[in-house]
């Protein structure tokens, strides 16, 4: 394996210090292959080929922060090494790392990476799963391990979670990063709060009840190849599955000195050769 191909959101936007999707390309970069990374709208469908324009990149050195969660990196944290316009077939593997909502952006680059990976190159995470899999809910196939819990758009339903459980963590079914989350509690300014969290009755959201266990943190758990990974646990109680774009790992390996992304895209690695029918 020689290249790989990031399609992800525009680089400036990332945050070096902490961004998951950075991590991998570093890592991905120390195993010597050659980092491309393209955005969505730079995908092309020409003679029944998917095309990109696409830059390869070169990722600046970079140091943990010592005892935090960030990496010391320079502003400008990569450098353009060229552009071309590539077939993305040709690429060894491709990493759909554009961060949520599964909107129509999302599900649209979906359909295009579908004939990526019928022409035999692996799409990680795989877009028919993306499509099946929603990870705020997908959790609720297990309901002995949620906290109780609410979805919908409906005001006066969602007043009378509320009333039964107490106090109730409120977000988009289709947030994410954390933005957008309500704490409401059991009182008089609850259904002005859900009105605005619902934007009048008009969005779907998912409530749950409050979890003081999450004072001390969350956990989050990374899966690969079947063995734990990316899922969120408060007390004990499974949250949600991280599976549009997962996380965490480049903040993990800063605060703990681990090599999580390292071992991510080794193992990718070895699977897609196996996935290519080439011996790994």
């Amino acid at each position: 394996m020689n290249k790989v191909l990031f399609v992800t959101d525009p680089l400036a936007g990332l945050q070096a210090d902490i961004d998951a999707t950075v991590g991998l390309m570093s890592a991905s970069q120390h195993l010597g292959l050659g980092v491309w990374c393209c955005q969505p709208e730079e995908l092309a469908v020409v003679d029944g080929r998917v095309r990109a324009r696409a830059r390869r990149v070169r990722l600046r050195p970079r140091r943990p922060a010592g005892g935090d969660h960030r990496w010391v990196v320079d502003p400008t944290w990569w450098d353009e090494l060229d552009v071309a316009i590539v077939d993305v077939a040709g690429f060894d593997l491709v990493h759909l790392r554009i961060d949520p909502p599964v909107d129509e952006r999302y599900l649209h680059t979906t359909y295009l990476l579908d004939l990526v990976e019928q022409a035999g190159t692996r799409v990680v995470n795989r877009p028919a799963g993306i499509r099946a899999i929603h990870e705020k809910l997908v959790a609720l196939r297990f309901p002995e391990l949620c906290p109780p819990t609410y979805v919908g758009a409906s005001v006066g339903g969602l007043r009378d979670f509320v009333a039964r459980i107490g106090t109730a963590v409120v977000k988009p079914v289709d947030g994410f990063a954390g933005l957008d989350v309500w704490i409401v509690h059991d009182d008089h300014a609850a259904v002005a709060l859900l009105e605005s969290a619902t934007r009048g009755g008009r969005r779907q959201v998912i409530a749950q009840q409050y979890l003081p266990a999450v004072e001390h943190g969350n956990k989050r758990l990374f899966l690969l190849d079947g063995e734990i990974a990316g899922a969120d646990v408060i007390g004990g109680r499974l949250i949600e599955v991280n599976v549009t774009c997962p996380g965490g790992m480049h903040k993990t390996d800063a605060l703990l000195g681990t090599h999580l992304s390292d071992a991510i895209v080794r193992r990718l690695t070895e699977t897609s050769r196996q996935y290519e029918g080439v011996p790994a």
